[in-house]
This record gives C-alpha cells, sequence and structure tokens, in this order.
C-alpha cells in the first residue's frame, strides 16, 4: 500500500529512510541487558535515541538534530537533505524508525529544532562509537544478504 505522505517525498528521500529502517530493525536486541556498559561516572549508559540519531547520522551522513518533540520532551533524529525527519528511535511509538513530513497539513509540527545543546547531558562518546560499529556490521550483513 501507498501511502499518501510518499506522493509528497522524494524518491531518494524515501529510499535512505527504508534503508534505515532496516538497519535500525536488525541492530541486536540484547545489547549487554538493556546497557552500553557504564560512563564515567559508574552509571549505567542506557540506548536513547540521542545515542542512535547521532550514530545513524554519521554512517548515513546526514544531519542530527536535538531538540523537543511535543513540550518538554528532550529528543534526537535525523534530518534528509531534502529537511524530512527520519526518527530512529521514536517517543512512545511500538515500530519505527518513522519518517515524517513536517509541510502542511502533517500533524508533526510540533518536532522543533529550536534547542539549547548545552542543556543535553553528555554523551558518552563509547556509546556512540559502539552503535557507528554495530550499524555498519548490519549493512556489510545487508550487501552480503542482496548479494547472494
Amino acid at each position: 500500500m501507498r501511502f499518501y505522505v510518499e506522493s509528497r517525498l522524494n524518491v531518494g528521500d524515501v529510499q535512505i529512510f527504508k534503508h534505515i529502517k532496516k538497519v535500525v530493525e536488525l541492530l541486536p536486541d540484547d545489547i549487554n541487558d538493556g546497557t552500553l556498559g557504564v560512563d564515567s561516572s559508574g552509571r549505567n549508559i542506557m540506548l536513547s535515541c540521542h545515542i542512535l540519531a547521532r550514530a545513524i547520522s554519521k554512517v548515513f551522513k546526514l544531519e542530527y538534530q536535538d531538540g523537543y518533540f511535543c513540550v518538554g520532551y528532550e529528543h534526537s533524529w535525523v534530518t534528509t537533505k531534502a529537511g524530512h525527519i527520519i526518527d530512529v528511535y521514536p517517543i512512545g511509538i511500538l515500530g519505527g524508525p518513522i519518517m515524517v513530513d513536517l509541510s502542511d497539513p502533517s500533524p508533526f509540527n510540533r518536532y522543533s529544532k529550536f534547542y539549547n545543546t548545552a542543556t543535553l547531558k553528555p554523551l558518552d562518546r563509547f556509546s556512540v562509537d559502539w552503535f557507528i560499529c554495530a550499524v555498519d556490521k548490519v549493512i556489510v550483513i545487508l550487501q552480503n544478504m542482496n548479494s547472494q
């Protein structure tokens, strides 16, 4: 089934979204019982939208954005070259990533990139690097599957 919003998105954005979605769906579920180890303060590092958005942006050469979703929810996502949002770790939604068109009449105009990144908790570089490696491994697996 083809959704109406697809007529509003360019083909390149939809293709990269589908590739990112496939990669994220294949990332492992059993990441050290939900944590990525400990930070310099000894606290467990949990997977977050901030970590995953940065890893995906690095691997797919897209921009990540820190902002708010709705009112007051800190959030991070990536944007396509045409400015559409790929939310790689959507808040309160089963299933993801999702692609968001912000033009009217989209109800998702509540994503906001007006954000002071200084208020975002510092991310452990190890966590982002770990996910960059994990994403790269999944891409190699997909390439091998497609070449068979």
